[in-house]
């Protein structure tokens, strides 16, 4: 009877390990030396063979006189040279490579065209987190059309046409959970008049054909030009005008099909004078929230929420 799993041969040749084996099945059997080798290399691995297997083994003793040292082992083993790619960082940014900063949370750079346009670039990340992200029609993330009409804004203002003569959506900007989504704005050259085109489409992949969302006319501020205020904007809350209770908004649009998450649940009041609606939206946080827009999409939209949770249509709310 023989109860151990493990053997191991003292003897100057591997002569009783193979029969160990035979004799006991599923045993372990190890020979510390084997003939014709080198002796401390052969009880080395002897050694770290019974270590394998589960053997305790004094290590401190093994290696006691001989002058080694633990070292931290690198995810390769037994290889100490690091080969880490230097980046090459010219400190340019997008100058290096010919465009300019785009200046714009969702923009960031920016090409002049020979003609006197603009082409502007962006990428809107993938996943849960990030501006717009909780925004969905029907269950599908999308791109609010606010953000389309500010991207073609912000464009616009960057040629001296700040101002969005027309403009209408093509089709929303779907937002993919697993994949980014590269945005282009691109500004026309200057007619007669000094009005620009503009349009905004997107693509998914290097693959995928551009897609044009919205598109729209700029035209240049006028000289001397001032706006002439609302009688409304001169006393707030406006003369006149009822209080009225903003708790449900948001549950309403729910109801149909619009979801815009608690970051942009905006509408702080709301007010009615006879078919008017006055409402009172402002960004929760820090003003960080909102450099870099020329308007902040998400005050833009939230203003239209109000409009839209007290439409007759009682249908899915299409912005």
């Amino acid at each position: 009877h023989l109860p151990a799993a493990t053997f191991l041969e003292i003897g100057p040749d591997a002569v009783l390990t193979a029969l160990a084996q035979d004799i006991v099945p599923g045993a372990t059997a190890v020979a510390a030396q084997r003939r014709n080798r080198v002796e401390t290399e052969e009880l080395a691995g002897a050694v770290g063979r019974l270590h394998t297997v589960g053997v305790r083994v004094g290590w401190a003793a093994y290696f006691e006189g001989s002058g080694a040292r633990r070292v931290e082992l690198p995810t390769y083993a037994f290889q100490r040279a690091r080969y880490w790619l230097i980046p090459q960082d010219s400190g340019e940014g997008v100058a290096g490579i010919g465009q300019a900063p785009g200046g714009h949370p969702l923009l960031g750079a920016e090409v002049e065209l020979p003609d006197g346009g603009l082409v502007l670039t962006g990428v809107l990340a993938p996943g849960p987190e990030g501006l717009f992200a909780e925004h969905a029609l029907l269950g599908t993330p999308v791109l609010p059309a606010s953000a389309l009409a500010e991207l073609a804004l912000s464009a616009g203002e960057r040629l001296g046409c700040g101002t969005l003569a027309e403009f209408g959506v093509d089709r929303p900007l779907v937002r993919p959970a697993d994949a980014a989504v590269t945005l282009r704005v691109v500004v026309g050259a200057a007619d007669e008049a000094g009005g620009r085109s503009v349009a905004v489409h997107s693509r998914r992949g290097e693959s995928d054909g551009w897609v044009r969302h919205a598109g729209g006319a700029l035209r240049p501020e006028e000289a001397g030009g001032t706006a002439v205020p609302e009688a409304w904007a001169e006393v707030w809350p406006p003369a006149g005008a009822v209080p009225e209770a903003c708790d449900d908004v948001y549950d309403v649009l729910a109801g149909r099909g619009y979801h815009c998450g608690p970051g942009l649940e905006l509408v702080r009041a709301l007010w009615r004078r006879g078919d008017e609606v006055f409402a009172e939206v402002a960004l929760d946080g820090e003003e960080a929230a909102a450099e870099g827009f020329g308007l902040h999409p998400a005050l833009l939209e939230a203003v239209f929420h109000p409009l839209w949770a007290a439409g007759a249509n009682a249908g899915p709310v299409l912005p």
